[in-house]
């Protein structure tokens, strides 16, 4: 793996209209985003690649431990992180949401606390989770 990215505007994912180059912990945060952003089977030239959040909107009430030992292994697979020191979930049954926090250590020995990592478990129809994302303290979040 490079050493170093592009840095992807950390609302929308997308390429910024000024590119700058990225290393360290920033680099993490932004390949651990991505990992947790993808869906299993999105991604065209390796369809078990992701996390199977369809089958988790199916899941009622939702599986906590079996979820967060999924992100843990995840996290765990990201280049640059090291171990996911705590995780804690909860579920909010009136908006339908699952949230997964906690704290990584990072290759350079530094941690990353303040994942927020959250996703609407059923908003009825047909809509689809809503990955929120994942966010160290002191980054500027989206919602």
């Amino acid at each position: 793996m490079p050493l170093y990215d592009i840095a992807l505007d950390p609302a929308t994912g997308d390429l910024p209209t000024v590119s700058r180059f990225i290393t360290g912990a920033e680099l993490v945060v932004q390949r651990a985003r991505i990992r947790l952003a993808t869906f299993f089977g999105e991604w065209i030239l390796d369809q078990f690649v992701g996390l199977p959040y369809l089958a988790w909107r199916a899941q009622k009430p939702p599986d906590l431990s079996g979820q967060a030992a999924v992100i843990i292994a995840e996290l765990q697979a990201t280049p640059g992180i090291l171990r996911v020191s705590e995780l804690s979930s909860s579920f909010n049954a009136e908006t339908r949401t699952v949230t997964h926090a906690g704290t990584c250590v990072v290759q350079d020995g530094e941690t990353v606390d303040g994942i927020a990592y959250a996703f609407v478990v059923s908003a009825g129809g047909n809509a689809t989770p809503a990955v929120v994302g994942f966010y160290p303290s002191g980054m500027v979040r989206p919602w």
